[in-house]
């Protein structure tokens, strides 16, 4: 499938979607065999000999990173909003969802929409809009495709591992559910709490998490008799491999279970032949095959799938309240009134 051809599937695959979400997907899709290929890289302690680890400081900061929906699309919307293109677009849609906020609620329920939303960064996410979407897509495939000759895991372009965040959400947060079956946070709780099969997991998966204030705060009060049970849990830390093997299929399925909730989290919905049809989209175009062969068979075993895989994500992809649910909704249905009526007005 030529790179034409691709947008126009995609675009025709968002017709309904928000503009955020949509492009959250194509990421997510694109970069699923990045993802496993870079975590393979790093299983396997080869390193990455032409890009060193980001600052120390950086990384550690990422354990604080808000992946509330909110937060995971106003980093989005910032990425937009910086773009010199998105600006003059980004402003008629701020003007657009006043109006629209406007006539939702009280003066008091506004005010909170406004603070929650922070429509600054949001707007140009949240809404569905074609030439936001081509304008988004082109320069997802401007990144995803600099520096391919330099590429220092195969597939795995500088580009994605060169990104702080990108970069440790896959190394240590995906690698936390998909090894361990918990999230980092509880990894980080438990081992504060001197559990020392938490600790070496912590530090089997990141040698950096010694430093975390919970645990650093943790192992200076620990007396000397349990500091030396504590030195040794983290040296087998430090020098054991990871404990199994890590499939694609598997990351694919997590990954596709991390975009259900966080459309759940707004309030909205997508169903798994909805998701399977944007993967399959990115075979057709990247591998070749008809269809993604790496997703379970048939809609019911992925709807399955992706309904075990949900509540691994449920600490980091939190509902927005109520009222900001309704706000997103009503905006979707308006939107999809409105294309309704052009298509009509169109084949009358």
């Amino acid at each position: 499938m030529t790179s034409t051809n691709n947008n126009r599937a995609i675009l025709k695959w968002a017709n309904d979607l928000p503009t955020g979400l949509a492009l959250l997907g194509v990421l997510i899709a694109r970069n699923a065999r990045h993802v496993f290929e870079f975590l393979c890289y790093v299983r396997q302690e080869k390193g990455t000999p032409d890009i060193p680890r980001p600052p120390l400081s950086e990384w550690l900061e990422c354990y604080d990173v808000d992946l509330s929906p909110r937060g995971v699309m106003e980093q989005i919307g910032k990425a937009l909003w910086e773009a010199e293109e998105f600006r003059e677009a980004g402003a008629n849609h701020v003007r657009h969802l006043q109006v629209l906020a406007a006539s939702y609620n009280a003066d008091a329920d506004l005010d909170r929409l406004y603070e929650g939303l922070n429509l600054l960064y949001l707007s140009p996410v949240l809404v569905s809009d074609e030439e936001l979407l081509v304008e988004g897509l082109s320069m997802l495939n401007e990144w995803l495709e600099q520096d391919n000759e330099e590429d220092i895991c195969e597939d795995c372009g500088r580009s994605f591992v060169e990104i702080t965040f990108v970069r440790h959400f896959v190394e240590v947060r995906l690698a936390s559910i998909l090894l361990y079956h918990e999230t980092i946070e509880a990894l980080i709780e438990k081992a504060a709490k001197r559990e020392l099969e938490a600790l070496k997991k912590l530090v089997r998966l990141d040698r950096s998490a010694v430093q975390i204030p919970a645990i650093a705060q943790s192992l200076h009060n620990a007396p000397r008799e349990i500091g030396r049970t504590l030195q040794a849990a983290i040296s087998h830390g430090l020098t054991s491999s990871w404990p199994s093997e890590i499939y694609l299929p598997t990351i694919k399925v997590a990954l596709a279970s991390f975009y259900s909730e966080v459309f759940h989290a707004f309030g909205l919905t997508i169903g798994p032949a909805k998701i399977r049809e944007l993967f399959d989209i990115i075979a057709r175009s990247e591998v070749g095959t008809p269809a993604d062969f790496d997703l379970p068979a048939g809609d019911a075993a992925f709807r399955k799938a992706i309904s075990r895989g949900r509540p691994h994500w449920r600490s980091y992809v939190k509902p927005l309240p109520d009222y900001m649910q309704k706000f997103v909704r009503k905006q979707v249905n308006a939107q999809k009134t409105q294309r309704t009526r052009k298509s009509r007005r169109k084949a009358g």
